[in-house]
């Protein structure tokens, strides 16, 4: 019942446009449930019956509608911004059941293994909580715990949305291509590995503060490892100002032009020198310490973008700026993201409309985020495949400058970024940097024959 419930209230809160026919044909045995349907809808609004559907129905539930969260392409404006609150204020465990769990997972006394430790967490998500604690050395921490029975109910939710996934995919093959229900249930086991078992987060942090070693200006929390297990991470805790509070960071004395070009710096560097970035990088996840350093916390999302992908976006931004829409299109054709059936002209002429009402205005009033979302929403008119990274990509790009407009509105985070992504693209287009991708490829594709 609580599944017909979820598909109730996702057949309310989505746009029927934006809903493939099939879907809503599938929706008809659930025609009695709206006198009780009527009801519910005047007491809450249809986005937050989804929000709340979603908790009830289980973890991996909650984990789609924080994916679907960065689709407003597919389910909307509304209801993507009404799934972003399913992030860190969910119920919790009772306390003495914390306390059971942490002294089960460390096998030894919570008195023992902590000098202080709060039973109340102060952020619970789907998958886990977190808690404020002091080492018997005096170091603070932040201890994360995972919730019991977590990875069988998660394994158990998964299963059942990829059978749903492949029973929709053999109703509708447009639905196949488009929504990919089957691989976004895959993207949502991928997405979750990191926080089912803690240690892979706890690596997932150290890759990024190993990223970032050579700067002074990164603060990424330390994981202690002796207090670390499967389902329990324990990492140093981070003194920081959050970054979208401006007045308190004035008060602190940090400059708010300063903090925003580090912070459009480390984005940059992620995605576009390293790859691998923070995905999940709303204003509770960073902020400044009273060094004036850039704080990140919380790493069970990251995302990854490959070389071919970076070089593709870069390509596309600079065309964009320049007006070369035929050459935009050119990159998505090359790129593998446009169909051979679809004519680049008519693709052309699409980014064109999207894209003139903006490219008058100063750079500092140019959402790139928001343009990459109406690229990516012309999937549906144009057959597009695009990588779900791209679209965590974009949901941070969104992040950012809503972050950075908080901060400084008479300032564009890519405007600052892009003297060094004009650096970047000068590397990795040069004859140099040609050759040794070349050679890569060929010695790959040697050592693949030779396997054979």
């Amino acid at each position: 019942m609580r599944r017909f419930d979820g598909l109730e209230a996702l057949l309310l809160a989505v746009p029927a446009h934006r809903l493939p026919r099939r879907l809503l044909w599938l929706a008809r045995p659930f025609r009695p449930f709206r006198a009780r349907r009527a009801r519910r809808q005047q007491q809450t609004a249809p986005e937050e019956r989804l929000c709340q559907a979603l908790i009830k129905m289980g973890p991996a539930y909650v984990k789609l509608g924080q994916i679907l969260s960065t689709r407003p392409d597919l389910i909307g404006e509304r209801a993507a911004q009404a799934l972003t609150r399913l992030q860190d204020d969910l119920d919790f465990l009772p306390l003495q059941e914390t306390q059971q769990r942490v002294e089960a997972l460390l096998a030894q006394p919570l008195s023992s293994a902590f000098a202080q430790f709060d039973l109340t967490p102060f952020s619970a998500a789907s998958l886990a909580q977190a808690h404020a604690a002091e080492l018997p050395d005096g170091r603070s921490v932040v201890v994360k715990l995972l919730r019991p029975d977590a990875m069988r109910d998660f394994q158990a939710d998964v299963a059942s949305l990829v059978w749903a996934g492949r029973w929709i995919e053999r109703l509708s093959p447009a639905i196949r291509r488009r929504f990919k229900p089957r691989a976004l249930a895959e993207q949502l086991r991928a997405q979750a590995l990191s926080e089912l078992d803690m240690r892979l987060e706890a690596a997932a942090m150290g890759r990024l503060s190993d990223q970032f070693a050579e700067r002074d200006d990164v603060a990424i929390p330390k994981v202690v490892w002796d207090l670390t297990r499967p389902g329990l991470l324990t990492m140093t805790r981070l003194d920081f100002i959050p970054i979208d509070e401006p007045d308190r960071l004035r008060a602190a004395g940090h400059n708010l032009d300063q903090v925003l070009t580090r912070a459009a710096e480390l984005f940059f560097a992620s995605v576009f020198e390293h790859g691998y970035f923070h995905g999940d990088q709303h204003a509770g996840n960073m902020g400044v310490t009273p060094e004036g350093r850039i704080a990140f916390v919380d790493f069970g999302i990251m995302g990854f973008v490959s070389l071919e992908d970076r070089l593709f976006l870069a390509d596309v931004m600079a065309a964009l700026l320049a007006r070369r829409y035929e050459a935009v299109a050119e990159r998505y054709l090359a790129a593998g993201y446009l169909s051979t059936r679809v004519d680049p002209n008519a693709f052309a002429q699409a980014i064109r409309a999207v894209t003139e009402p903006i490219m008058d205005k100063p750079l500092a009033e140019i959402s790139f985020g928001r343009l990459l979302g109406e690229l990516l929403s012309m999937s549906q008119r144009f057959a597009l495949e695009v990588e779900p990274a791209l679209y965590l990509l974009q949901k941070n790009m969104l992040m950012a400058e809503g972050i950075a407009r908080q901060l400084s509105p008479r300032l564009n985070i890519w405007q600052l970024a892009a003297p060094l992504m004009e650096q970047w693209m000068r590397q990795q287009q040069g004859p140099g940097a040609r050759i040794e991708r070349l050679v890569k490829a060929v010695l790959a594709r040697i050592e693949a024959e030779i396997a054979l």
